[in-house]
């Protein structure tokens, strides 16, 4: 009988460690070690000279090490319920990635840890829209492209987030691309092709945006040079979904957590991938940032490492087709930063430039900044501290109109890459602001189907007696708004409906 090769594996170190470290022996029987050590006193001690005789403790560790070599072949060569993969791109055998697979309770709980805990992460994020169905009569043309059903939009960016909300990302590819893999039928270049790098430097406030070349619908521009100031510390004054979709995981580990478990290798490294149906309501629109889909979203996949815990792919599908992904390949987590990272400088400065008006300060001086007592909440999901907090005296700026007002109080609270975000203001028009949702500009898809707010009355707190319009659909970052005689209140994060409202009525 030929014996069966040992697969090799991209870092068989770390694919040996995971299994060894969920491999589960049997238990020995208690009184094991000490028959062990009466058989070995019992041995005679003249059979070999002094030089070579073999210590009791000696015995113990190759009979540990015998042990360890066994178990290590039984989790090489397999055992019914072993979890093995492939390498993908090789003709190597399986990889055992554990014994069996974790629970999704179990990956939910690590990935909720991650998120938690980690302060920044660097990598390359590539986004991919699906753009003409697989199943489409024909294809289409793009950007003077003629592309074939099935073809993807995708977007390759170098990425350095931090957990307070700053983030740098370079754009290095746009293209097209066929099929799920992005390898059905080669790359298609895009007829209009830019590139450019963006920052967003939370403590600051400012967002800078820069590239030498770009096009919007077809046409060529030479240079575009982009400047924000005063940006508010958090929605529905000021958003950019870029931090990977965190929020969107956060919201889909409620569902996740009854989901079912895979072992894969991603990205040289043992993983889990988490997949679970969306509930219909839940499925207009995307969880991600970006969507072109005509059809809900119906099953979401969200991969996540195994050694971190950390999310490195969301997947979105509708019928079984791949419509939304978003990765990050080559993960660094929490290695440290250069001070400039969410600095973007340019010598000439920057010819297209707004100030929102929003200014930073202390959580005990934004009573006097804005004139009165905030009322700010008592109660937050656990773990939750305060960020950055900043008020403005005029809102007017703003293009939500619903958003006009004076006096505004925005405080980002924050735990890991979760946040949420409280908004007191004074409501320029309130009638128009109780019924218009601020949040609608604040997401790239608004379906015109979506699902309108659920009301819901406010029972305790400075706003019992009024009515808070609630949105935790997939399609925007889930929320909550009231207004209460000429005072507008909004509450936003990845939080569920009762969440919210607890959030409100602790005020």
């Amino acid at each position: 009988m030929t014996d069966r090769p040992i697969p090799m594996s991209p870092q068989p170190d770390a694919e040996l460690g995971h299994a060894l470290e969920r491999f589960d022996p049997p238990a020995l029987d208690a009184g094991f070690w000490q028959t062990l050590t009466d058989r070995l006193a019992a041995e005679p001690d003249v059979a070999a000279p002094s030089e070579r005789r073999r210590r009791p403790w000696r015995r113990l560790a190759a009979i540990a090490a015998a042990a360890a070599i066994v178990a290590v072949l039984v989790l090489w060569f397999g055992l019914p319920g072993v979890d093995e993969v492939k390498v993908p791109g090789s003709d190597q055998g399986p990889v055992v990635v554990g014994p069996e697979p974790a629970t999704a309770a179990e990956v939910v709980a690590e990935l909720e840890r991650a998120l938690m805990t980690v302060h920044n992460v660097q990598g390359t994020l590539i986004e991919r829209s699906l753009v003409i169905e697989p199943d489409a009569a024909k294809g289409g043309n793009l950007d003077g492209v003629d592309v074939p059903p099935g073809t993807y939009h995708e977007w390759l960016y170098e990425t350095v987030i931090r957990a307070d909300g700053s983030f740098r990302r370079e754009l290095t590819v746009e293209r097209w691309t066929v099929g799920e893999d992005g390898h059905g039928g080669g790359d298609f270049p895009r007829g209009s092709f830019g590139t450019g790098t963006e920052a967003y430097d939370s403590g600051q406030g400012v967002w800078r945006l820069y590239s030498p070349e770009y096009s919007f619908e077809g046409e060529w521009g030479a240079e575009q040079a982009m400047e924000t100031r005063g940006v508010a510390a958090g929605p529905p004054d000021w958003y950019i979904g870029v931090e990977f979709g965190h929020g969107a995981v956060a919201r889909a580990a409620r569902h996740l957590a009854t989901g079912t478990v895979e072992g894969v290798v991603y990205d040289g490294r043992p993983a889990w991938v988490v997949s679970t149906p969306i509930p219909s309501e839940e499925g207009r629109g995307n969880t991600g940032l970006n969507a072109t889909c005509d059809r809900p979203i119906d099953r979401i996949a969200v991969t996540v490492d195994e050694e971190t815990g950390y999310p490195v792919r969301i997947r979105e599908y509708a019928h079984g087709v791949v419509h939304y992904e978003v990765r990050l390949e080559g993960v660094k987590i929490d290695e440290p930063i250069p001070a400039d990272t969410f600095t973007l400088d340019r010598s000439e400065g920057w010819p297209e430039s707004e100030d929102l008006g929003y200014r930073k300060c202390t959580l005990g001086e934004l009573g006097e900044k804005i004139g009165r007592d905030p009322r700010l909440p008592f109660w937050l999901p656990d773990g939750y501290e305060v960020g950055r907090v900043t008020y403005a005296a005029d809102t007017g700026n703003q293009n939500e109109p619903s958003l006009h007002g004076e006096d505004a109080a925005v405080v980002r609270y924050e735990r890991g890459f979760g946040s949420i975000t409280v908004t007191v203001r004074r409501a320029a028009k309130p009638r128009y602001s109780a019924v218009n949702d601020p949040f609608a500009g604040v997401g790239n898809y608004w379906p015109d189907d979506a699902p309108p707010p659920d009301l819901r009355p406010i029972e305790k707190g400075s706003y019992a007696g009024s009515t808070a319009r609630v949105v935790t659909s997939q399609v925007v970052v889930p929320h909550l708004w009231l207004v209460d005689g000429d005072t507008m209140v909004t509450v936003a994060g990845d939080l569920t409906e009762r969440e919210l409202l607890r959030i409100v009525e602790s005020m």
